[in-house]
C-alpha cells in the first residue's frame, strides 16, 4: 500500500526522535518514508536521523530511484511549489 501525502510542513518543535516517530505514527506511515522538503532544518534532520526507514531530501536532490524505492512519499507544500517552478522553467 504505497502512499503519497502532502503536508504543510514538518514542525516537531524539538530535535527528539520520539517527536518525529509520533508524527509518523499519527500519519499511519509504515515502511520506507521519503520526505521531500524545500529545505531541511537542523531540528528535523537530528530528530529523524535515528529512524532507519526515513530519508530526507530537498526538492533539488530527490530522484526517480528515491521515489521508486520508498513505500511512502511525503512532500511539503513549499517543496511541491518549487518542484512545479523547476519543471515549468525547463520548458
Amino acid at each position: 500500500d504505497d502512499k503519497v501525502i502532502g503536508i504543510d510542513s514538518v514542525d516537531i518543535g524539538e530535535a527528539k526522535t520520539k517527536k518525529f516517530q509520533e508524527m509518523l505514527d499519527a500519519l499511519k506511515l509504515e515502511g520506507k518514508c521519503l520526505f521531500v522538503m524545500d529545505e531541511i532544518n537542523d531540528i528535523v534532520r537530528r530528530a529523524s536521523r535515528n529512524i532507519g526507514a526515513v530519508t530526507l531530501k530537498t526538492y533539488k536532490d530527490f530522484n526517480t530511484l528515491d521515489v521508486l524505492t520508498c513505500d511512502n512519499l511525503i512532500v511539503s507544500k513549499a517543496a511541491l511549489e518549487k518542484i512545479k517552478e523547476r519543471f515549468v522553467s525547463c520548458r
